[in-house]
This record gives structure tokens, C-alpha cells and sequence, in this order.
């Protein structure tokens, strides 16, 4: 049984150690293998494992493949939880951000005919396209920060995406938008940033993207039930929505480029055997090897902010995933009511697809496809017992120092605002309500402390760095180094965005999708924006901001979805706020 580096966070919930992975896992890669199978079925138990999810969610569809070499060698359909059925029925799911991978395809074929050089800015193939900036001496915007999201553009404008509006018009509201950070700054995910390449491509072939994919990519590799037609909602085919509230509208998608794919697990299954295959399907070069060999390279080496985070054109990699050593490129999707996921790791030529009709199913979904890929492995490389090599440690630089002065205060991470406090007498942080103390650590690390024990309780370290002019707190695990949060100055909120805390009404909404109940509120000395957003989640989102100045602020910390502008205007009419697309006036103090 093979246990990856990353299983004592599945282990040890509840715990304090357990309690600090949950900060880790929101941006560690996490991998449990199964139990190796026995008896004529070599994947029984992975299919009894997805029989009982569907089971326990009666409207539940799950549809999976699972690739080797040339080969489709598992396809099996699931739901209303009955036993599995071969993967005979053309299912289409909606398969959101994979339709990244295609869009990327796309661009480095025309690389590859000297259509296109990703390493000139945007404007030379899309002259109209312009965006505001706030930092001096800053490079342009070329495809390649596009293509590895290193653009420093906004992850999404909200405003009009989910509407059948062409994602061509991107090119006309990015014009009102600000970029969050300098190109090559740090990963931030980028929606717009793919929808731009579907742009690029129109205006490079003279052809609509749609018709492009689908001569250049669908037809070449027979995935003859995909495309991006949202007819396709209303095909026999598609499966509905897994819905507990019987919420089940499903609305248009605009960023087509980066996010409307819709396709079957088996048409999935022909493209991983084309990037399994060095970029050929069935004696058909659909792209060259050595083009296909870079999209799967690291492209972010030189990113001091991206610490071990590996980016390739198009893909998201990931090394030592598996206990034979080799390269794993993987990319995952998640839209209204859908998840999608897959993984492949080139050298061994084994990859899949799993595919769901419910949004909630996300990491059952992730790591189905990655047990998937062990077991594959397991089944046609039994006998290989070579080790990962070790990780390398290409991040940014440590530092070596302890915690002083504002080292000491609040970050932000995904799993909320973490404090750190380290003095003479105490060394600890505290979040969500619960407090661990620390233990030094060589360099300005520091371990969690066993009270009892008096000693380290977890194998986890992390560390306050100042890493390209921003102050983070950096985590390792195993000598791998991920940023887990960024810094927030006790600054206070500025009296001119002080008189600006109340309620908002939202001035130019979308017909179909509710952006509501907007208010700029403040909590612990921190200035937040908060609305719902009721078709994506029940739950009030609330973001927090740092003022620049008196009319703009930005959405506080590093990466997808931060540094984002919020924009405020006073006129004779009132006063008024543009974030992400919406104008939203002020109805209440």
C-alpha cells in the first residue's frame, strides 16, 4: 500500500496537528492511495466506493475513465445508486476549466505554425485590448502570462458571466478594470485572462473560436459530443443538475474560453490519450511533441512569490504525487452544479477523467481520479519500487530571522485571518477560535507544541518571509514551501472610506443572476465587502479590503481573486462603488 507525504492530514482531524492541515490542505496538494484491490475486479473496490456516494446522493451521476497508453482501459457510468454500467451512453456533463486546456492547446498550435509568439504582449494580436494599472515601470501583459496566470488581471468580472453575453466583450469591461499585480508577480487564476486567448484566436484565424476547436481538436481526436453550444443543456445526453433544494437552473456561461466546455467522459478519455501519446491520436500529429513537451514544463520558476508552486501553459503540475517519480499534470473544473477533474502522469502514460453533476462532489471527485491513476499504476507497473526523488527546494529563499515587530499581527489565509504572536512569554497563533502554541524552529521557523509533551506534535513549519517587497507566512512540509497567508497592517480604516460603511443597492444587475444585499462593513479594525450570491452558495461572502487612497481600494492578500479594485465615486446623486463590473449606490449608513 502506498501512503503519499501528504496522508497525516487525513489522519489526525480533530486534532491540533489535524486543525493546522486544514490550513495546509487549502493549498497543498493532498493525496490518500487505496488499499490495493483483490479478486478478478483489479478496481472493485473503487467502484463500490463510488456506488455508495451515489447512493447516499439519489441524484448523484458520476461518469469515469481511466487511460493507459492507447487504451481506454476503465469506463464506467454511475448513479441512482446502482451498481456500475460500462460507459456506453453518450452522458454530456459540463466540465467548466478543462475547456482551459483546450483553449491552450489551441494557442500553441498556432505557436507551433508561427501564427503566434506567446511571448509578445496581448495588444499585438488584440489591439483593442487596454486595462488600467497602478504600478509604475510595469511590462506588458504578453500571452504567456496569460496562458500560465501570471497576467496580474483580475480572476473574474462577475458582472455578466453568467449570461449568454459573447466573452468577446471582456475585451470592453476589462477597460474599466485596474490589474491587481505587476505580469510575473504570483499565480493569481485568471478567468478573464483565458477568455482574452479565445479573443486572441478569432482575431489570429479569422474564425470563431468554436469552429476552431472544434476542426482543429474535437473532430481530429473524435470527440464527436463536446463543444460549447449551451443547446446542449437541452440535448437527451446531458445530465441534470444533482440538486437537494431542487434548485436546478442552469444558466449560460459567457467565458466560453475558459470555462463553458461541454463534453462526455469518453471524449475526455481521447484527449488524455493524445497528451499521453506525445500530442498524437490514431497516427494524427494534433500537436508536436516538443510544443506539448513545453506547456507540461514549469513556466514560474523565476516567480519568488509562487514558492514551490509549479505552473505549466495550460496545466497544473505537481511532482512526487505518486511513489513512482515522474511529472503529474492534472487541471480541475467547477461550475453551477457541476466538478470535474483529471489527471495524468506523461512519463507512465496513465491518466483519467471523472466527471459529476453536483458542485459539493469536488474533492470526492479530485480523489477519485487520482486513485484512479494509482491504481492504473499499480495494475501496469507492479514491479516498479523506485522512490520520488526530493523535492526540490526552488522556492523563494528563507529567512533567516525570528518573528519581531510587525511580523507579530494578522494574515490572511484561505481558512480565514490567522494571528501570530511571539514574544519573551508566549508563542502561539490563533484562528478560527482555537489557539496553538509553537515551538522555535532553526532559520525563523516554528513547529506546533505539544502542551503535555512539551515538543513538536506536528511535521509541519511555517515561517513569516518577506518575499518580493510583500510580507507572507510561508509553510513546509518535507522541504516543500507553499504561501499559506499574507500580512495585514493594523492601519485602520481611513475616515473617507469610514463614512462610506452601509448598505448598497446594486445599480445595473444581472437579469438572471442575483449579486445582492452589498454592504461595506467593518469588523476587528478591518474594512470588509460583503454581498450574496445566492445560485453559488448560501452563504454571505465577505471580503477584506485595503484602501490605497480616498477613492480606491483593493481586496486584500496575494492570488486568486486579491488585489482586485473597488472603485468609489461621490456625485450630486450619491455615492457609489464599482467593483468587479457592478455599480452599487448607497441606500443606509
Amino acid at each position: 500500500m502506498y501512503i503519499n507525504r501528504w496522508q497525516f492530514c487525513l489522519d489526525v482531524a480533530g486534532t491540533a496537528r489535524g486543525a493546522m492541515c486544514m490550513i495546509v490542505c487549502s493549498s497543498v496538494f493532498l493525496y490518500a492511495f487505496p488499499a490495493h484491490a483483490t479478486g478478478d475486479d483489479f478496481y472493485a473496490d473503487l467502484r463500490q466506493r463510488v456506488i455508495k456516494y451515489t447512493a447516499s446522493n439519489p441524484s448523484a451521476r458520476i461518469d469515469l475513465a481511466l487511460i493507459h497508453g492507447s487504451e481506454i482501459i476503465v469506463a464506467d457510468q454511475y448513479g441512482d445508486g446502482s451498481a456500475y454500467k460500462d460507459l456506453k451512453d453518450k452522458t454530456i456533463y459540463r466540465a467548466g476549466s478543462i475547456a482551459k486546456i483546450l483553449t491552450a492547446l489551441a494557442i500553441m498550435q498556432l505557436e507551433d505554425q508561427a501564427e503566434i509568439d506567446i511571448d509578445q504582449p496581448v495588444f499585438a494580436y488584440l489591439p483593442r485590448f487596454l486595462v488600467k494599472r497602478r504600478f509604475s515601470n510595469v511590462n506588458p501583459v504578453t500571452i504567456r502570462h496569460l496562458l500560465t496566470h501570471h497576467s496580474g488581471l483580475p480572476t473574474n468580472i462577475v458582472k455578466g458571466q453568467w449570461s449568454d453575453a459573447h466573452f468577446t466583450t471582456i475585451v470592453e469591461q476589462i477597460r474599466n478594470e485596474y490589474l491587481s499585480y505587476p505580469p510575473e508577480f504570483v499565480y493569481a487564476y485568471s478567468n478573464i485572462g483565458y477568455s482574452l486567448l479565445g479573443a486572441v484566436i478569432e482575431e489570429v484565424t479569422g474564425q470563431s473560436y468554436e469552429s476552431y476547436i472544434e476542426e482543429n481538436i474535437f473532430n481530429p481526436l473524435g470527440m464527436v459530443n463536446s463543444g460549447f453550444d449551451a443547446a446542449s443543456i437541452h440535448s437527451p445526453g446531458f445530465v441534470q443538475p444533482d440538486s437537494e433544494d431542487g434548485n436546478r437552473l442552469l444558466l449560460p456561461i459567457r467565458d466560453i474560453p475558459a470555462m463553458g466546455l461541454y463534453t462526455t467522459a469518453e471524449d475526455m478519455a481521447h484527449l488524455l490519450i493524445m497528451l499521453a501519446n506525445g500530442g498524437t491520436y490514431k497516427g494524427k500529429t494534433i500537436i508536436h511533441p516538443a510544443v506539448l513537451e513545453e506547456m507540461m514544463e514549469r513556466n514560474n520558476d523565476h516567480v519568488m512569490l509562487d514558492y514551490d508552486r509549479q505552473s505549466g501553459i495550460g496545466f497544473l503540475l505537481n511532482h512526487c504525487i505518486f511513489e513512482q517519480p515522474g511529472d503529474v499534470v492534472e487541471h480541475g473544473g467547477q461550475t453551477m452544479h457541476y466538478t470535474s477533474h483529471f489527471v495524468l502522469l506523461p512519463e507512465y502514460g496513465v491518466g483519467a477523467i471523472v466527471l459529476a453533476n453536483s458542485p459539493g462532489a469536488k474533492k470526492f471527485v479530485h480523489q477519485l481520479a487520482r486513485d484512479l491513476v494509482a491504481r492504473g499504476l499499480q495494475e501496469n507497473y507492479p514491479d516498479d519500487n523506485s522512490q520520488p526523488p526530493v523535492l526540490a527546494n526552488d522556492g523563494a529563499e528563507d529567512k533567516d530571522r525570528s518573528i519581531e515587530g510587525k511580523k507579530r499581527g494578522k494574515y490572511l489565509t484561505k481558512s480565514g485571518l490567522l494571528t501570530l504572536q511571539v514574544d519573551e512569554s508566549d508563542m502561539c497563533a490563533c484562528i478560527q477560535g482555537k489557539r496553538y502554541d509553537l515551538v522555535p524552529e532553526p532559520e525563523g521557523w516554528y513547529g506546533i507544541k505539544d502542551k503535555q509533551k512539551n515538543a513538536r506534535v506536528a511535521d509541519i513549519e511555517f515561517s513569516p518571509q518577506e518575499v518580493a517587497g510583500k510580507d507572507v507566512l510561508a509553510i513546509r512540509k518535507d522541504g516543500h514551501k507553499e504561501r499559506l497567508g499574507e500580512y495585514i497592517p493594523d492601519e485602520g480604516i481611513p475616515s473617507r472610506w469610514r463614512n462610506r460603511l452601509g448598505d448598497y443597492q446594486v445599480e445595473n444587475p444581472d437579469p438572471e443572476f442575483p449579486f445582492k444585499d452589498v454592504c461595506l462593513m467593518e469588523e476587528d479594525n478591518i474594512m470588509y465587502l460583503s454581498y450574496r450570491m445566492p445560485l453559488l452558495s448560501d452563504k454571505r461572502i465577505d471580503i477584506p479590503l485595503t484602501a490605497l487612497d480616498d477613492e480606491q481600494a483593493i481586496t486584500t492578500g496575494l492570488g486568486r481573486g486579491r488585489g482586485e479594485s473597488v472603485q468609489a465615486e461621490q456625485t450630486a446623486d450619491g455615492e457609489y462603488l464599482l467593483y468587479s463590473g457592478y455599480l452599487v449606490k448607497k441606500i443606509s449608513p
